[in-house]
């Protein structure tokens, strides 16, 4: 026997002596033996015996049975009950003590042997079992720890390298110095790229990625997909392509960042692996056939990426989501890549209760669909476009279907062809009221020819283009075409139609007609796109939607880390901002107390004190109280759920990973800054807009002043904010007519209305 030492817990001192003869006769140590529940509890607590022998009828204020129950919450040691009673109750209450066993009296010795053995056997087996959970959990909370640390290791020097390439391409003008430093940037973000398949994976493997549930809306995260890998595809003359499905809703709750994550990979990879021809995201929403898609309930969201790529095997089709797998050694050489993108993708479906699956041809293409659950926040607005025909010439049936259903959607009747010659045919007999072209495309000269004959110059035509295409030029030569760049996404297409069809505000006749013969607006419509009011040849959208701020912020910027501050500094004033810097989470709050500041830049790992501090105790009125609301966005290279927490509880309003680029930075900037104020941004913002308005008009700067008021009404309407658009409409009318005394009132006018909705925000 083994030797285990065992504690007799029997009121009958014959029964007692009995059991103390047979256990040590067979090689166990008897420890005690205690006539009482609570002494047997007592002395549980102090010997921690390997097994008890509990008789259930004892001495005292409780039983054997309540004994049992402390001895299991506070020291662990297995019970085996002796007893005379055999009835259901005691039974049942011995069986909530999670007891080792019940030994009927009287019982022979082998019955009480194999009882003890089978005890001792299975104690032994939970210690081990528990010990092995502990040992598991102290690795995954090492494996979390040490992936946490990496990350933010890996991420601080790139978001030095990749803000100092996006500085460097903003200041050389050498076209070689140029073409360098976009390597090295293609390669820091492909670098990144790696580095965060790698960091997911293994988060996935060690069960410590979760779903954070938020609201969000659909398009916003497929057109941030979209936008994202365009520079790519263009880059391989690939088209790609959005179609999102006009019933979406506008708001749904789900996870919105790992299924933009999901997107990406699936688009990158889509992207990849196709040589020739386009890449298309469709997004679409899918009503149970119980459902009637209404406000809380849950309703599909079906995604699907198609591609023209090389196409996989059909052998191959089980192995596609296993990780580190690729097709052959030929495709990993020629594409590179860590092989866990789909398994990541696969399991990251899994997590947020949806189904992937792949279709494939070889040699003609692709096509993944993820299906996920989501719950409908709030359903899509129509609006009548105005426009009542439309003749859509496109040779991409993925762009034709998309642009087709938006237009449908708007009310207009839309006839579609897929050549210039089949468009030039339809024209005479449809005579429409707009003209999309998407060039490349054969024919396109004669359809110019026609649209000059019959349309004349008072139709609008918009030509749909990869970036510095050639084709797209000679339409805006010739017809003063609108260029749109591709992908054409929701807020494209909804701005397209801005500009071609009848303005928002309502304007006079005779403000309308001046507006269209001003030298202005003609040179709205080619070379000079800047001066349009609502959509630009060749604008920056991006930039366009970022950068939109009433006025220049006055931004403080703390971090301890003296690369990071350099880089952050010069993109924040880069994008116009006044920059004011701290070395750590003490000085923040002192510099707070001594200025006045739009928004903070708040780093979270620093010394003497970290940001999450600093920002609890701004909010908490150290600062100053009237400075407790000062915008704070968290800058760090953690990216997990657990930091996001913490600065949500330290009263942070945004929250931006390392590394990011100038245009998340902006994005940052603007949300945070608009989401401080009844009118978006403060009334001191607003103001500094005024006076640099003034400043530039004063100078004759009408091109600039053009620029910076579109982004200061683009963004009042996507605040809702219509009164200041509306005003911000009529400026611009001014500015293309050259009216500077009307300029002045409407800025005066302005300055008033915000004013006066500041006083009613107060």
């Amino acid at each position: 026997m083994n030797g285990a030492r065992i504690l007799i817990v029997e009121d009958e001192t014959i029964v007692a002596l009995d059991l103390r003869r047979r256990l040590e006769r067979n090689g166990y140590q008897v420890i005690g033996n205690e006539v009482s529940a609570d002494a047997a509890v007592e002395t549980a607590r102090t010997q921690r015996p390997d097994l008890i022998l509990m008789d259930v009828q004892l001495r005292g204020r409780m039983d054997g049975i309540e004994a049992a129950a402390i001895i299991k919450n506070e020291t662990g040691s297995p019970v085996v009950f002796l007893t005379a009673f055999s009835d259901r109750a005691n039974l049942d209450r011995a069986i909530t003590t999670d007891a080792f066993g019940y030994l009927l009296k009287p019982f022979e010795e082998r019955d009480l042997l194999i009882a003890i053995e089978f005890a001792l056997e299975k104690s032994r087996m939970q210690a081990a079992l528990r010990e092995a959970k502990e040992l598991a959990e102290r690795a995954a909370a090492a494996k979390s720890e040490f992936l946490a640390n990496m990350s933010h290791e890996l991420r601080t020097p790139l978001n030095s390298i990749i803000g100092m390439a996006e500085l460097a391409l903003g200041l050389s003008g050498d076209s070689e110095q140029r073409e360098y430093i976009r390597i090295l940037k293609q390669a820091a973000d492909t670098l990144m790229f790696l580095i965060n398949n790698v960091l997911d994976f293994s988060k996935i493997e060690a069960g410590m990625m979760h779903v954070s549930p938020g609201e969000c809306s659909p398009i916003a995260v497929a057109e941030d997909v979209v936008d994202t890998l365009a520079v790519q595809a263009h880059e391989k003359q690939l088209g790609i392509h959005l179609y999102a499905d006009p019933n979406l809703s506008a708001l749904i709750r789900t996870d919105g960042v790992k299924i933009k994550q999901i997107l990406l990979n699936l688009v990158g990879n889509s992207v990849k692996f196709t040589s020739n021809g386009e890449v298309a995201l469709r997004m679409e929403q899918i009503v149970p056939p119980e459902g009637r898609g209404e406000v809380g309930s849950v309703v599909w969201l079906r995604c699907s990426v198609v591609d023209t790529g090389e196409g996989i095997p059909e052998q191959r089709m089980s192995d596609i989501f296993l990780p580190f797998t690729q097709l052959d050694g030929a495709s990993t050489r020629r594409h590179g890549g860590t092989g866990i993108g789909l398994s990541i993708t696969a399991r990251l479906v899994e997590l947020l209760g949806g189904e992937i699956s792949a279709e494939s041809v070889v040699g003609e293409g692709s096509r993944f669909t993820v299906t996920l659950p989501v719950e409908v926040v709030r359903h899509a607005s129509q609006e009548s476009c105005g426009i009542s025909s439309v003749l859509l010439c496109s040779p991409s049936p993925h762009q034709r279907q998309a642009l087709e259903s938006r237009f449908l959607a708007a009310g207009a009747k839309v006839v579609s062809t897929t050549s210039g010659e089949e468009a030039a045919a339809a024209l005479p007999a449809l005579r429409p009221q707009l003209v999309v072209v998407s060039v490349p495309c054969t024919g396109d000269e004669i359809l110019r020819e026609q649209i000059s004959v019959v349309l004349g110059s008072d139709t609008p035509v918009v030509v749909v283009a990869r970036p510095a295409t050639a084709q797209a030029g000679r339409w805006k030569s010739r017809l003063g075409a609108w260029v749109v760049h591709e992908p054409v996404t929701v807020t494209r297409f909804e701005r397209m139609l801005s500009a071609v069809s009848k303005p928002r505000f309502a304007l006079s006749e005779s403000e309308d007609r001046e507006g269209r013969n001003a030298p202005e607006a003609v040179a709205g419509r080619d070379a000079n796109a800047e001066a349009n009011m609502a959509l630009s040849a060749e604008v920056n959208e991006t930039a366009e939607h970022h950068s939109a701020v009433l006025g220049p912020l006055s931004v403080l910027l703390v971090d301890d880390n003296r690369l990071n501050r350099l880089v952050n500094r010069k993109t924040v004033e880069q994008l116009g901002h006044a920059v004011t810097v701290a070395g750590d989470g003490q000085e923040a709050i002192d510099t707070v107390m001594n200025g006045r500041f739009d928004v903070v830049l708040m780093d979270v790992e620093m010394p003497i004190m970290d940001g999450f501090e600093s920002a609890a105790r701004i909010r908490a009125g150290e600062s100053g109280m009237s400075n407790r609301s000062v915008p704070i966005v968290a800058l760090t290279a953690h990216s997990g759920v657990p930091e996001q927490r913490k600065a949500k509880a330290a009263g942070m309003n945004g929250f931006l990973s390392k590394p990011f680029s100038s245009e998340m930075l902006a994005t940052a900037l603007a949300e945070a800054v608009a989401g401080n104020s009844a009118i978006a941004i403060s009334a001191d913002a607003l103001g500094r807009f005024c006076g640099r308005a003034r400043a530039l008009l004063e100078r004759g700067e009408l091109t600039e002043l053009t620029r910076i008021a579109n982004e200061a009404r683009a963004f009042a309407v996507e605040q809702g904010l219509t009164d200041v658009a509306g005003i911000l409409f009529r400026l611009l009318l001014a500015v293309r007519r050259g009216a500077t005394d009307t300029v002045l009132g409407l800025l005066d006018e302005l300055q008033r209305t915000v004013e006066r909705s500041t006083e009613r925000s107060v």
